[in-house]
């Protein structure tokens, strides 16, 4: 709510939170081939969009236009992807992992 994002593990407790400058959308989870927990992609009002790695550290950013509705992991031969679909029809991907 309001641009938080938290993560919690399987007993609810908090791992790392992450204040972003938009409220979320739509979240994804994408498992980097190697990573011991998944990286989330935030779809964000306005068409921007964030990538935190595993410890909720923002490394990635861009944007799409329209809002995300969908966020999709995608195993290509470079590596994973998020893929996301907006409302204006827009589709794109980002790097997830190294």
């Amino acid at each position: 709510a309001e641009g938080l994002v938290v993560a919690l593990d399987h007993n609810c407790a908090k791992l790392w939170s992450a204040r972003l400058s938009s409220a979320p959308f739509s979240l994804g989870c994408v498992v980097p081939k190697g990573a011991a927990r998944p990286w989330i992609v935030a779809g964000c009002d306005g068409g921007r969009v964030v990538v935190l790695d595993q410890g909720g550290t923002p490394v990635r950013s861009g944007r799409v236009t329209g809002r995300t509705t969908l966020i999709e992991p995608v195993a290509a031969p470079a590596g994973q992807l998020a893929v996301l679909m907006t409302d204006q029809g827009e589709v794109k991907g980002f790097r997830i992992g190294d």
